[in-house]
Parts: C-alpha cells; sequence; structure tokens
C-alpha cells in the first residue's frame, strides 16, 4: 500500500484543514516525520489509521484526540486518506462521532460517525460504500 494525500480538518491538534502530500514527500525516497514534542507527529498516524480502521493507533489513544479542542465547535472533525493498493487508487472519508451545535435552539446534538470509500476510475471517483 502507498499512501499518496492525508486531509484532516478538526481533528487532534489541527483546527483548520490541513493536507499532506505524500507522493511529494516521498519523491526522493524515505521520509521522516519530526518535531517537538507536540507538533502533532502521532496525530497524523492516528489520522492515517483513523481513515483506514475506524480507530486510533496506540494503547494510550483516546476517542478525545479525535475532535480539535482548538476547532470552532460547528466544524466537523473528518480525515481523507488517498491511498494506492495493488495500481488501484482509493480515497477514504470518515468523520468520528462527534457534537455539534443544534441548528435550532440551543444546545449541541450528537452526529453519528460516517465513512465513505471511493475508487478512482478512469480519472473519476466511484463510490463503493458509505456502509461502516
Amino acid at each position: 500500500m502507498r499512501l499518496h494525500t492525508l486531509e484532516l480538518r478538526a481533528f487532534g491538534p489541527y483546527a483548520t484543514g490541513q493536507r499532506i502530500d505524500f507522493d511529494r514527500l516521498a519523491a526522493s525516497g524515505l521520509f521522516l516525520l519530526e518535531g517537538p514534542t507536540g507538533a502533532g507527529k502521532s496525530t497524523i498516524l492516528d489520522a492515517i489509521t483513523f481513515a483506514l480502521y475506524g480507530g486510533l493507533a496506540g494503547e494510550e489513544s483516546g476517542e478525545d484526540r479525535l475532535r480539535s479542542h482548538f476547532a470552532d465547535p460547528a466544524a466537523e472533525p473528518t480525515v481523507t486518506l488517498e491511498f494506492s493498493l495493488h495500481g488501484t487508487r482509493y480515497r477514504v472519508t470518515r468523520a468520528p462521532e462527534h457534537r455539534r451545535p443544534k441548528k435550532r435552539g440551543e444546545g449541541f446534538t450528537t452526529e453519528a460517525s460516517r465513512v465513505h470509500l471511493e475508487r478512482q476510475e478512469a480519472g473519476a471517483w466511484r463510490s463503493l460504500t458509505s456502509n461502516k
């Protein structure tokens, strides 16, 4: 399996949208995730694991790490990962269960988790499933 791009929004410590182009990073071979403690390295690994499997890596990984505490309360936490497997390109988008402000009235409501898997065919994305 080869990773191509990872997009995060309101996920972990990342309040705003972030995009990582693994094709560009790996163009010259290997690459290293490096930075000071708290920079978000583990969150990148968590996001990849969450996109592929719907859970987090590591024993100390809690569900409270999915949604950014810095993001706007109405922002939906999502992760989108493009990867290829046996020469076929896929895109998976996941959103964890999260609380958001109610559209009418005051207070919060819980949004269910969701997932969408697509495959690239003839240059266009074709939906394979939206079932968890």
